[in-house]
């Protein structure tokens, strides 16, 4: 369990996600102390996708980096790690920018990438509810920079830190979900309303044990 410190709110305990210095403890690291099973199911997974093994293990290379990365900055604001059998599927967790309807907020989502990684981006879903013009209703995320505007010079972080500033930015004309758009342009205060209300339930997801989204 991680412990999240919220404004106003106390400590948020946020399921099966580890602090930033335990991180390297739970994910698969290439160097001796990765186990052959692990090995294994790393390689396995990229010859079954039917991909180039060597575009897997530069991918992989690069994933690793950017964990790295992660746990050399410690953004307070989001926190992130693989599968732990899975390099290419990470869970995630992003907070409300502070100042916002969005504040307080505990926001769950999966980052999933190809073999392809850095040159194609990756996929990002919410598992929190969410109301937002650009996440559609089943919570994927609609983002220019992770389509036609990826660059392979971004990183999760990168990908982190777009995600958290498109809550509080939204881009009504380019709309994944037309009713919250709509009420964002049209009717703000209940759209400010809406918001809240989710940011209450994220809360009260963040505390339960509840099913995070584990896709089998």
């Amino acid at each position: 369990m991680d412990q999240v410190t919220q404004p106003g709110v106390g400590v948020v305990v946020v399921p099966d996600l580890a602090a930033p210095e335990d991180l390297e403890a739970n994910v698969v690291l290439e160097n001796e102390r990765q186990s052959e099973d692990m090995r294994a199911a790393l390689a396995g997974g990229a010859h079954a996708r039917g991909v180039n093994p060597q575009n897997a293990e530069d991918a992989k290379r690069r994933l690793m980096r950017d964990l790295k990365q992660l746990h050399t900055n410690k953004n307070e604001r989001f926190w992130a790690r693989p599968e732990s059998d899975n390099l290419f599927k990470w869970k995630a967790v992003v907070l409300g920018p502070e100042d916002t309807i969005w504040e307080g907020g505990v926001f769950k989502l999966w980052l999933e990438f190809s073999d392809e990684y850095p040159c194609a981006p990756p996929s990002a879903h919410f598992v929190t509810k969410m109301f937002h013009p650009n996440v559609y209703v089943n919570g994927d995320i609609c983002l220019d920079t992770l389509k036609s505007n990826w660059s392979p010079t971004l990183d999760v972080e990168s990908v982190l830190l777009m995600i958290t500033s498109l809550l509080s930015d939204p881009n009504p004309s380019s709309a994944a979900n037309g009713e919250a758009a709509k009420m964002f342009a049209h009717n703000r205060d209940k759209y400010e309303e809406r918001v809240r209300r989710l940011v209450e339930e994220s809360l009260e997801q963040a505390f339960s044990d509840e099913d995070d989204g584990d896709e089998e």
